[in-house]
């Protein structure tokens, strides 16, 4: 004789909304977790590198410089 299930649909419900709020927590330990890696990745190589500044690492930076001295006349 096989046992069926009595769960009513509203604790077949609850425990469906019960994974659900785990695996939500799960998702935003996950994702504090890769910003604080990120975080200090970045203090790590700021500390690598003390004397550069952020401007000196914007992309085209060296290259416009050049650029406005080849414009102009003279």
């Amino acid at each position: 004789m096989t046992k069926e299930s009595h769960a009513s649909p509203f604790l077949r419900n609850l425990k469906i909304v019960g994974y659900c709020g785990l695996a939500a927590v799960v998702l935003a330990l996950f994702v504090a977790m890769c910003a604080i890696l990120k975080e200090s990745s970045l203090e790590r190589d700021a500390a690598q590198h003390p004397g550069e500044t952020p401007e000196l690492h914007e992309a085209g930076g060296g290259t416009s410089a050049s650029a406005e001295s080849a414009r102009t006349p003279g």
